[in-house]
């Protein structure tokens, strides 16, 4: 919840300013079943706090990788 809005709409609208996907990670706190019932996207990935540093370059090391390929 960002000052009204939530990180899935700040993702949307980067997502049309970019005209296009766009990888992103979401990092929250929130586990209620509204995060958990999130439709498919292949360019989402939800990770939830607290964010252990190694599993958080991990990910974005592999969703770079396959962002390029």
């Amino acid at each position: 919840h960002l000052a009204g809005t939530s990180g899935t709409a700040v993702i949307a609208a980067l997502r049309e300013r970019a005209g296009g996907p766009l990888a992103s990670i979401l990092m929250t706190g929130d586990t209620t079943s509204a995060i958990r019932n999130l439709p498919q996207d292949n360019w989402l990935r939800v990770i939830s706090k607290p964010v252990d540093a190694e599993e958080l370059l991990n990910l974005v090391h592999d969703m770079t990788a396959s962002a390029q390929a």
